[in-house]
């Protein structure tokens, strides 16, 4: 689970049995990284792995790997989801962020700042969630596919997507983790949309 402040959170992935919903859907604690390896670090990029399993659908072996390059904005993180049992898994996978400070609320592509303090289904017109406060930074998570729908209220937001994967079979999600500067603009959101 990534930390950008003290108070800020993003935790990714998930791999839940059920949809997340209600209230307390962000407190997704589905997947246990059992192993920790450093890839690379030095010359043009630096790389760590995290191994686990999904604790909701435990044939789910879950393996994610951040890179950081020089000169880009963002931490690429791509999660493998591979399929060990003898039978097709079904799961609900994406992630959770949140920014705990003041001002707090959540951005969806195409539906703009969430105010409602009830969560709601939100699907993104582009494939991006974010939050920011009352400072100029914006926090978000850039997909590079689309097919999930953002699930919302003011003070988080999660992606979610629900996939089968067969025995053997490997499923990817790939995304960029940003925290950029708004340039105090009326739509904090505006930003993420140009990365």
């Amino acid at each position: 689970m990534p930390r950008s402040a003290p108070d800020d959170w993003i935790n990714l992935p998930y791999a839940s049995a059920t949809q997340p919903r209600g209230g307390n859907a962000w407190q997704q604690l589905t997947v246990r990284s059992t192993g920790v390896e450093v890839l690379s670090a030095g010359g043009g990029s630096a790389s760590v792995r995290a191994t686990g399993v999904s604790t909701a659908v435990p044939e789910i072996e879950v393996v994610t790997t951040y890179t950081i390059r020089p000169g880009e904005p963002w931490v690429t993180a791509e999660s493998l989801f591979t399929n060990r049992g003898t039978v097709p898994r079904s799961f609900w996978t994406g992630d959770a962020l949140d920014h705990d400070g003041a001002g707090q609320r959540s951005g969806v592509a195409g539906h703009g700042t969430i105010t409602s303090g009830t969560p709601a289904d939100y699907p993104p017109t582009t494939p991006w969630i974010g939050m920011t406060g009352s400072d100029r930074q914006t926090y978000g998570l850039l997909y590079d596919e689309p097919g999930f729908v953002a699930y919302a209220a003011y003070n988080w937001v999660m992606s979610q997507r629900q996939v089968t994967v067969a025995p053997g079979e490997t499923f990817g999600l790939r995304r960029r983790i940003v925290a950029v500067d708004n340039g105090g603009a009326a739509d904090p959101f505006a930003v993420l949309g140009g990365l």
